[in-house]
Parts: C-alpha cells; structure tokens; sequence
C-alpha cells in the first residue's frame, strides 16, 4: 500500500492478491533501481511461498544469493 501511495504507477494487481501483488507499469519514470527490486522481490516471495521440498526451496534461495539477488 505505501507503493501504491508513493507511485501512481503501482496500482493492485489485476490477477492476484490484491492486498499481496502489485502491478507495476513499465512505461512509467519509474527508476530502474525501483523495478530491479520489485522484480528480485517477486521473484525472491514466489520462491519462499510456492516451492517445495524444502530442499528445493533452500537451494533456489542460496542460488538466488550467491548470484546476488537480494529482497
């Protein structure tokens, strides 16, 4: 909700929790920086929520890290 106040560009996400995801238009002036990080977060949550075994999940999220992703 605070990135929904701050940018009118970041509005709830059309097919997903709204109260959890967000849409975020690309064609906006958002900064780079800002989208590499939504992006990681996403990517970094989907991970943490969605995949099983645990194993699986542990060596996705060390990858994530080594290769420096970071929420």
């Amino acid at each position: 909700e605070l990135l929904r106040e701050r940018y009118s560009s970041v509005t709830p996400a059309w097919h997903f929790n709204k109260r959890h995801w967000n849409d975020v238009r690309l064609d906006a002036d958002l900064p780079s920086v800002f989208i590499r990080q939504q992006i990681a977060h996403s990517y970094l949550e989907t991970i943490r929520c969605n995949v099983s075994p645990k194993s699986l999940k542990i060596s996705l999220l060390q990858r994530a890290d080594s290769e420096g992703v970071k929420d």
